[in-house]
C-alpha cells in the first residue's frame, strides 16, 4: 500500500501508492468476503492471551478499521446498484406514462378506419399482426405511434407479411377503452390490409 520512497537529506519520506485504490473495483462480494474475514480476525485474535497485549490490542484495532473499510465500500457499493436500478425504473415508468398519456390524447382523434383496425386487434386480444410493408390501411397508425414495426434485425419476410405490434403502454390504453372500438364482423377481413398494394404487388 506504501510503495513510494523519497529521500529529504537523512529523513525518508512514504507516500502511498495509488494502486491500493484499485479495491474499489472489486466485486461487492469481495468486499463483503475481505470485511467480515478481517473483522472475525481481529475478534478471534483475542483469544490469544500469549500473545503481547500491545501488539495484539494494536493488530485488532487494524483489523477492525480495515475491515469496516472494506464493509463500507461494499455498502456503498450496493446503494450505488440499487439506486442505478431504481433511476432504471423511474425513467421506465415515465416513459411508459408518456405513450400512455399521448395514446389517451389521441383516441378521440381517431378516425372510423382507424377504430376500425384497433378494435378487431382488441376485440381479438391481437397485440401483433402482419401487414404490406407500407403499412396498408394503418400506416396513419403507425405515424400517431399506436403501432410499429416489430422485425428484429436479421429477420427475413416478405413484403405483404411484414410483422407490426402494438406497444405495450399502447395496448394497455387500448384494452381499458375497449368500449370505444367496434366490435368486429367474425367473417370480416384484416381491416388493415390494402387491397389496391397487393395488386400492385402482382403486376
Amino acid at each position: 500500500m506504501f510503495g513510494l520512497e523519497l529521500a529529504k537529506g537523512k529523513a525518508m519520506v512514504w507516500f502511498p501508492d495509488s494502486k491500493w485504490l484499485e479495491v474499489i473495483k472489486l466485486s461487492g462480494g469481495m468486499l463483503l468476503a475481505l470485511g467480515i474475514g478481517l473483522c472475525a480476525m481481529a475478534f478471534m485474535a483475542s483469544f490469544f492471551p500469549n500473545a503481547n497485549a500491545e501488539v495484539r490490542e494494536t493488530a485488532q484495532m487494524l483489523l477492525a478499521i480495515a475491515g469496516g473499510f472494506f464493509l463500507c465500500l461494499w455498502t456503498g457499493k450496493v446503494g450505488q446498484s440499487r439506486y442505478e436500478n431504481w433511476s432504471k425504473d423511474r425513467q421506465e415508468r415515465r416513459r411508459r406514462e408518456k405513450i400512455k398519456e399521448a395514446a389517451l390524447r389521441q383516441l378521440p382523434m381517431l378516425n372510423d378506419r382507424e377504430r376500425k383496425i384497433l378494435g378487431w386487434l382488441v376485440h381479438n386480444n391481437q397485440q401483433m399482426f402482419n401487414n404490406d410493408a407500407d403499412g396498408g390501411l394503418a400506416g396513419s397508425l403507425e405515424a400517431k405511434g399506436f403501432v410499429r414495426r416489430a422485425a428484429v434485425q436479421g429477420q427475413m419476410w416478405a413484403l405483404d407479411q411484414t410483422p407490426f405490434a402494438i406497444p405495450e403502454p399502447v395496448w394497455e390504453v387500448l384494452v381499458a377503452n375497449k368500449d370505444q372500438f367496434p366490435v368486429p364482423i367474425d367473417d370480416q377481413r384484416h381491416p388493415w390490409r390494402d387491397p389496391l398494394w397487393s395488386v400492385r404487388t402482382r403486376i
